[in-house]
């Protein structure tokens, strides 16, 4: 599980840099830099003030890497979302679509997981 995908994640939601996500976490840029790069492990202490810095818990931040980890393909750069046949496509395409965009497709994948959920089957067919 990639925790520091969901970090990138929400502080790209946010529209913060990593500097101000450093400075609502109480750590430095450099700490964000080399966590969402995963240069280094986490420690409670980082992973506590990420999520205050989110206005969530913790268990939240696993929550999306989980999300996210369903979504990933095989190399990093990829986010696995067929949508209507189209083929998979960078997860840096993600991250450059509007904030608005970006929220509207993750609450349409929670709604998806949520129904799939309910009727007993497995949201995976909607993005492979």
């Amino acid at each position: 599980m990639d925790i520091s995908r969901a970090v990138r994640l929400l502080r790209k939601q946010h529209d913060w840099t990593q500097s101000e996500l450093a400075f609502r976490a109480h750590t430095t840029k450099s700490n964000i830099s080399n966590f969402e790069n995963a240069n280094h492990g986490y420690s409670p202490a980082l992973l506590t003030n990420l999520a205050a810095a989110f206005g969530c818990k913790v268990s939240y931040l696993f929550q999306v890497a989980e999300q996210l980890e369903d979504l990933v393909g095989a190399s990093d750069e990829t986010v696995a979302l067929s949508v209507a046949g189209d083929a998979p496509f960078p997860i840096e395409t993600f991250f450059s679509l509007p904030v608005e965009a970006q929220k509207a497709i993750l609450i349409l994948i929670g709604q998806i997981a949520e129904s799939c959920e309910k009727n007993g089957s497995s949201i995976e067919p909607f993005f492979t």
